[in-house]
């Protein structure tokens, strides 16, 4: 079950759907106008990932990370949306 937290400082909030979850080698994340995109684990620490475009969406290569819990912080101008990932 997918963790959604969102910290906006507006109302219009902008949906963002991450998939699959959990995933081995790449998540998908709908393409929105983000300023800054970003990878941390349990501890904070953030992981360079690679993000490519897909089509409708973005496509993140997680097959690097090692297996546990990550979270996807994505910002844009409207606010930040944090998503709990599982890489297996």
């Amino acid at each position: 079950e997918n963790d959604l937290r969102i910290v906006t400082n507006s109302p219009e909030k902008e949906k963002i759907i991450l998939f699959p979850n959990p995933s081995n080698d790449f998540i998908y994340i709908t393409r929105i106008d983000h300023e800054e995109v970003d990878i941390t684990d349990t501890l904070g620490k953030k992981i360079k990932v690679s993000i490519e475009d897909d089509d409708n969406f973005f496509k993140i290569d997680i097959s690097k990370l090692t297996v546990g819990v990550y979270y996807l912080n994505i910002k844009t101008k409207k606010n930040t949306t944090i998503s709990k990932f599982i890489k297996k």
